[in-house]
């Protein structure tokens, strides 16, 4: 990581800090200065740096802030940016069969990794998984994220915890058109991530999400542009 001076969050600052601000919304800056990227977002919840901090701490390729400023109950976060979404990327032209695949395996390797740490990320969709030039995938965009507590021995409890989370995933697939066999075993790796399940609650685990998404092909989404997404009652099924 390169050594930066810690942001005060003043425009002057900021532009000495991070350099020429090249593109912005309503909550996020983007910075570039040389060949590094620099992002700073405002409206970030104290929860955030908390599940960000703990996901870190446990070796998870997430984003990563090294300044932070409350401002109320509100918080400023500065962050390096690690590389383009996988829209953005090559990696809809890479042909490479054996590239993909490390790239869907570090993209459900990190799902499974935080689930186990009692995390749901809620909206991981293709445009926050962002990839470097050596190819290595980082989690972004954890506005969503929340800390849950899911009964590791009741499949039906898991699934609901983190049902956000599978039908983003299963709109990674579509994105990539990634035939059934693929889905199955992608999945079935995920949830051989999660530490506290046994065998007997990973099979029916594995079951809920193919009969219930996977096999029917789940990807509901409204008619705002597609982000939101619109659930099943599966309580009839």
């Amino acid at each position: 990581m390169p050594i930066v001076e810690k942001p005060k969050f003043v425009k002057p600052e900021v532009k000495r800090v991070f350099g020429e601000i090249v593109g912005s919304n309503s909550e996020t800056k983007r910075y570039v200065s040389g060949d590094k990227e620099f992002f700073v977002r405002s409206k970030v919840r104290k929860k955030e740096l908390q599940i960000l901090a703990h996901l870190l701490s446990k070796g998870i390729a997430v984003e990563e802030s090294f300044s932070s400023k409350a401002i109320g109950r509100k918080r400023l976060m500065a962050y390096i940016g690690k590389g383009r979404n996988l829209v953005e990327s090559d990696f809809y032209r890479v042909h490479n069969t054996k590239q993909k695949l490390a790239t869907y395996y570090q993209v459900v390797d990190i799902l499974g990794a935080m689930h186990s740490e009692n995390v749901s990320h809620n909206h991981p969709h293709c445009e926050n998984f962002v990839m470097d030039n050596n190819g290595r995938v980082t989690l972004v965009d954890f506005k969503k994220a929340n800390f849950v507590k899911p009964d590791w021995n009741d499949a039906e409890d898991i699934f609901n915890r983190f049902k956000k989370d599978y039908l983003f995933l299963n709109g990674i697939f579509n994105d990539f058109e990634l035939n059934d066999r693929y889905r199955k075993a992608f999945i079935m790796r995920m949830i051989s991530k999660y530490k506290y399940l046994g065998p007997n609650t990973k099979r029916q685990l594995f079951d809920l999400i193919n009969s219930r998404i996977i096999d029917r092909d789940v990807w509901v989404s409204s008619l705002n542009g597609g982000n939101n997404l619109e659930f099943i009652d599966w309580s009839n099924n």
